[in-house]
């Protein structure tokens, strides 16, 4: 049984790569080769050749380290470092251009030091997926931050609050629904092991959708209006009217459903930019051959979430990341070089693979 588990992990893992690389030949082809959109118009795109080239390797190189040194990775130590990081660095946001970090940035390359935030150190999009990435790192270790359990919990409620506080004033209406949705998937695997169990469940999810509400308007009331606009806004124009991204997204489509269209809207208006949908961008990508294998490793990094979190496994924490990202994607963002999206899946396909060994290991001892 765990030799066919270790199979299927390997089998995730080696598709996932292939469906990379045939997606990293696609951006090279049509970025470099036959553009049908204007480099300077691609939305998510960089204009410089080095960075995309370098990001390319990086991302591949990486994809490649996790999965042959996963035995090697002290996923305890990388969690508590990541922590202190993001929140540390995510004061960077606010303190803006009062920082010597900007300082130098400005005298070394003699250059804007608002451009900074082309590296994607401090831009809102960025300290909002940090802040989601903080926080459930942060849920992960609950009571395992430091040796004293009583100070570890403190912690937790102190980094918790100021993740929500911060991702809240950032105003970015996805990050806080998906944090409260995925933090509810997270408790529902983890403790609705029974129908009772599942009532109380229900009804403590009920509370926190309440909290959320009420801890948006109560921190900002910009953001809490945000939320209000939805239907008036269409979701920042993503849907509603014939202009809008999925209407122009779903047109493309149809154009090429089995093999794709263009990774980029070619219409006027929305010219150059992506959907803001995962689903909608890899249909308009590369149609529904392409798709179709994506969606069967999105549905089994689900299924192996709820396996994980119950056993509170290393790979819990990357089904949590993953799962938050993939639902942010489903509002906002490209798949392009995206570290999150690529490098997730096989971190989860390769912690799976270690579990199903060491399980051989302690029945064999």
């Amino acid at each position: 049984m765990q030799h066919k588990e270790e199979k299927k992990y390997g089998s995730a893992i080696k598709l996932w790569i292939v469906l990379y690389i045939i997606y990293t030949i696609y951006l090279i082809y049509y970025i470099f080769i036959s553009p049908q959109v204007p480099r300077d118009d691609m939305l998510g795109i960089s204009e410089s050749n080095f960075r995309f080239m370098l990001n390319t390797v990086i991302l591949f190189g990486a994809m490649l380290s996790c999965i042959l040194y996963r035995r090697f990775i002290n996923v305890t130590a990388w969690t508590k470092a990541t922590i202190i990081i993001i929140f540390l660095t995510s004061f960077l946001y606010f303190l803006k251009t009062n920082i010597l970090l900007y300082s130098l940035y400005r005298h070394l390359l003699a250059t804007d030091p608002d451009m900074l935030a082309e590296f994607g150190l401090v831009d809102s999009f960025t300290v909002d997926r940090a802040m989601g990435l903080c926080f459930f790192c942060n849920l992960w270790l609950m009571g395992r931050l430091t040796k004293s359990k009583w100070i570890s919990y403190i912690l937790f409620v102190i980094i918790s609050v100021y993740c929500l506080i911060i991702i809240i004033l950032i105003g970015q209406r996805g990050p806080i629904l998906f944090i409260i949705t995925t933090t509810m998937f997270y408790f529902f695997c983890k403790y609705a092991t029974s129908a009772r169990k599942i009532i109380l469940y229900i009804f403590m999810a009920v509370v926190m959708l309440i909290a959320g509400a009420f801890a948006v308007s109560y921190v900002s009331s910009d953001t809490a209006e945000r939320f209000e606009e939805i239907e008036e806004d269409s979701g920042s124009g993503r849907f509603g009217d014939d202009d809008s991204e999925y209407f122009l997204a779903w047109n493309q489509i149809q154009e090429g459903p089995l093999l794709g269209s263009y990774f980029r809207t070619t219409a006027v208006g929305r010219y150059g930019d992506y959907p803001h949908n995962v689903i909608l961008e890899l249909f308009m990508t590369f149609g529904l051959i392409f798709t179709l294998p994506m969606l069967y490793l999105f549905f089994k990094i689900v299924k192996i979430s709820f396996y994980q979190i119950r056993k509170n496994t290393d790979v819990t924490l990357y089904c949590l990341v993953f799962i938050y990202v993939l639902s942010c994607f489903m509002t906002s963002g490209t798949i392009a070089l995206n570290f999150f999206f690529w490098l997730l899946p096989p971190m989860i396909f390769a912690g799976g693979v270690s579990n199903a060994e060491h399980a051989v290991i302690k029945r064999k001892k």
